[in-house]
């Protein structure tokens, strides 16, 4: 449970250092990459599912959420770290559980493979843009 934990929060840090890349990559100035940065942070933090679960979300918040990268990793580590069965355990959380029993069944595998696909999109997000701009 550990190392699957320590994996996926390892590949998370990866993804958004990647994100960050690809902001960077995108951006003209310095400027203008230190001003998107937060707003890139504000969607994950929005998106993610702590805040405002998906269950919660209207269907185009839900889906726009899906293609967030925190979504998947708060998913993934809340299921390693067995948070269904802890809300379980807790009857009065359990009662107002707003994540319902689906949020947190996201397999290790899956959610490692997902992050993959974020960094491999973001990091060839990255080279393309600067490939562009070197030409």
């Amino acid at each position: 449970v550990r190392l699957a934990l320590l994996a996926e929060l390892v590949v998370t840090g990866f993804v958004a250092v990647a994100m960050g890349l690809l902001i960077s990559s995108a951006s003209r100035s310095q400027d203008q990459a230190t001003a998107l940065i937060p707003i890139s942070m504000v969607a994950q933090l929005l998106f993610g599912g702590a805040i405002v679960t998906i269950k919660n979300m209207g269907v185009v918040m839900a889906t726009v959420a899906s293609v967030v990268f925190s979504r998947w990793s708060f998913a993934g580590v809340g299921t390693t770290a067995g948070m269904n069965s802890r809300i379980a355990n807790d009857r009065l959380f359990a009662k107002s559980n707003s994540y319902g029993h689906t949020f947190f069944s996201t397999p290790v595998a899956s959610t490692l493979a997902i992050l993959a696909v974020f960094l491999i999109v973001f990091l060839a997000g990255s080279v393309f843009l600067l490939s562009r701009r070197q030409e």
